[in-house]
């Protein structure tokens, strides 16, 4: 539902581990909660757009990453 923001949380952890800094993983922890409460909101306006067809569309993918099968 959400590839763009699954990528930046990779970046985010990716950067955090290779300038191995406890002030950019924080950052990146930050950064990563801020996305998790913009996507429910983003969620939320979809399913009072869209209605049982955007919820159907939830429980069969996951939020940042595809589920396995």
């Amino acid at each position: 539902r959400h590839p763009f923001y699954g990528s930046v949380a990779l970046l985010v952890l990716g950067i955090a581990v290779t300038a191995a800094n406890w002030f950019i993983l924080l950052a990146g922890v930050v950064v990563l909660s801020l996305l998790v409460m913009r996507t429910r909101k983003e969620e939320e306006n979809l399913v009072a757009r869209f209605g049982d067809a955007y919820r159907g569309y939830m429980n069969s993918t996951g939020r940042f990453f595809p589920r396995r099968r």
